[in-house]
């Protein structure tokens, strides 16, 4: 596959990811029912205290916090089940382009290292002209001492 040909089918399948993730949140957590997601507050978890906990006070907490931590329980599964549903469509898509999509064996030029081989080598002495000349420019002229004439600080 050339890398053009990739490259379009990686962006199809980040898009067709986003559009599964966006519909299988939809539906997994907007049109999810009451009783999938429990707190110590909805009716249905007051409604089972309330039938269910009798006698002596720490009878009666110990009865509550079971049943809280048992509707804690079975609102993360459901949470969770809803977030597999959302991520197993791109997770599985990821995978299969990466197995049968390999990237392309020759890496590209610009990221080549250099000295794989003499002609791809950099030709040494036109790349160091321009430093050459960039040095001669920028060196102070230096006189020998007693001359006189004023160092670079502006002191004899």
């Amino acid at each position: 596959m050339d890398r053009g040909k990739r490259a379009r089918t990686r962006w199809m399948l980040i898009a067709a990811g986003l559009l599964w993730m966006a519909g299988s949140g939809w539906i997994a957590f907007s049109v999810m029912p009451d009783d999938a997601v429990l707190t110590m507050n909805s009716p249905t978890v007051k409604d089972e205290m309330r039938d269910r906990c009798f006698g002596s006070f720490g009878e009666r907490y110990d009865c509550k916090e079971a049943i809280v931590l048992k509707a804690g329980r079975t609102t993360f599964a459901n949470v969770l089940l809803g977030l597999g549903l959302m991520l197993a469509g791109p997770v599985a898509a990821i995978l299969a382009f990466r197995r049968f999509c390999p990237p392309d064996p020759e890496p590209r030029r610009q990221f080549q290292a250099y000295g794989s081989s003499p002609a791809d080598s950099p030709p040494l002495a036109d790349d160091m002209a321009w430093k050459r000349a960039a040095q001669e420019h920028t060196v102070f002229p230096t006189t020998p001492p007693g001359d006189g004439d004023h160092s670079p600080s502006g002191q004899e």
